[in-house]
């Protein structure tokens, strides 16, 4: 949008009559407004939901958190290593 705001203007320095090209810098300049006042509302709408979700937590939960997620990667890589060990019998051709 903001290219097409700077084209008009560049036409009315070249042709400071035509009219069609004053309309349509006003109305790009309107849509640009337009936008800008979306943009921060859109923006705050999103991150009040995610805050909003959330309790905070406290240090016991976290800890707790913390060594599932311990747990669970350790198991994976159990698995993995168990993967990783069994040995697959010689061709025999």
């Amino acid at each position: 949008m903001l290219s097409a705001v700077e084209a008009f203007k560049a036409s009315l320095k070249e042709n400071p009559n035509d009219d069609e090209a004053r309309e349509n810098l006003q109305k790009a300049l309107n849509e640009l407004k337009q936008q800008q006042k979306n943009q921060p509302q859109s923006n705050k709408q999103q991150q009040n939901p995610k805050q909003q979700k959330q309790p905070p937590m406290s240090k016991e939960m976290m800890q707790q958190k913390f060594n599932e997620l311990r747990n669970q990667e350790n198991q994976l890589q159990q698995k993995l290593q168990n993967k990783n060990n069994t040995t697959q019998p010689e061709k025999d051709w």
